[in-house]
């Protein structure tokens, strides 16, 4: 069996497909996403028919996000389904083995207590037993065809759409899923974190903006992530924030008003990995006047910066994005 690369025409068609899933998983569209990856999935099955007989693409990561898109529309048992599906392709189509586990499906799949793992070890046995064959497993639904032929319940018969009912995605789900995310925005350690009271969103935004100005960072907003703007993981709301301060190596916090992101910032503020790479900026009116913020963050090892007007600001920032 070989794995082959799409050639240059239809890697250049997938990857403006994934940046439409993207741009819908960003703005809460979780409905065209699903169809997005599904269409990108659907072109690389039909693309193989061309191929040689032994040769085949990898499908992981369309299926994976298909059901990522799935998940965030609360359909359990479908997105974990396609998820399934893509462990199968990185079982198939790694040298070794082994290495599926490293992946984010077997670890999306791992996360939700109702998958056992008899389960997706008897996919492992069988997916086994087909790379021994040297043929190309192009559908990984096959694999799942010959599971039901044994006596381990399929995924079909473990998950029931009552258990998924009772059994809400949570913080441990929703962290591989965010993970994936994010790492389609940029490396971690481009990624900043702005974090403030939203009833000042629109600076919020600005400090966003000013951020992906300077030296291809990007600024990572959480309200602005599909997995907070949906009110299915308002529970989440707190976890997945954490998440997204720890999966970035900067972050910005406009602390002129207090809210909820001050737990943020005594998060940031206990952790090794954030040192020297945590900025405080509050509003002034003079240079002289008495700082707004409140005791607790004044007192805080953080580096804090006051500004009197939006062009300070923005030299703030920049120049601790610089160092």
């Amino acid at each position: 069996m070989e794995i082959v690369s799409p050639s240059h025409k239809i890697a250049e068609k997938l990857m403006l497909m994934e940046q439409g899933a993207y741009s819908h998983l960003v703005a809460g569209n979780f409905a065209q996403a699903e169809n997005t990856y599904k269409g990108q999935y659907e072109l690389l099955r039909a693309e193989e028919q061309r191929l040689e007989p032994e040769q085949k693409y990898h499908k992981g990561a369309s299926l994976h996000n298909w059901g990522v898109s799935l998940l965030l529309q609360n359909r359990l048992l479908e997105g974990f389904g396609k998820i399934t599906l893509a462990y199968i392709e990185d079982l198939v189509d790694s040298d070794n083995i082994e290495d599926a586990f490293k992946a984010p499906a077997y670890k999306t799949l791992r996360s939700y207590p109702l998958i056992s793992e008899q389960f997706l070890f008897q996919i492992k046995q069988i997916a086994a037993e087909r790379k021994k064959q040297q043929d190309a497993l192009r559908d990984p639904q096959e694999v799942l065809n010959a599971l039901r032929t044994t006596r381990v319940p399929d995924l079909t018969s473990s998950l029931t759409p009552e258990e998924t009912t009772k059994t809400p995605m949570t913080i441990k789900q929703m962290r591989e899923i965010l993970k994936s995310i994010l790492n389609n925005l940029a490396p971690k350690k481009r990624r900043v974190f702005v974090g403030g009271n939203y009833k000042n969103i629109a600076l919020l935004r600005h400090i966003k903006s000013v951020v992906e100005q300077v030296d291809s960072f990007k600024a990572i907003l959480p309200i602005d992530l599909p997995s907070l703007s949906s009110d299915k993981f308002d529970h989440l709301v707190h976890d997945m924030s954490i998440e997204c301060l720890r999966g970035c190596s900067h972050a910005i916090f406009e602390v002129s008003i207090s809210d909820g992101h001050l737990m943020e910032i005594e998060w940031a503020n206990g952790r090794k990995a954030f040192k020297n790479k945590v900025l405080l900026v509050y509003q002034q009116t003079t240079q002289n006047a008495r700082p707004t913020i409140t005791r607790m963050l004044l007192t805080t090892k953080l580096k804090k910066w006051s500004y009197k007007d939006l062009k300070e600001l923005e030299q703030k920032i920049r120049q601790f994005l610089n160092k």
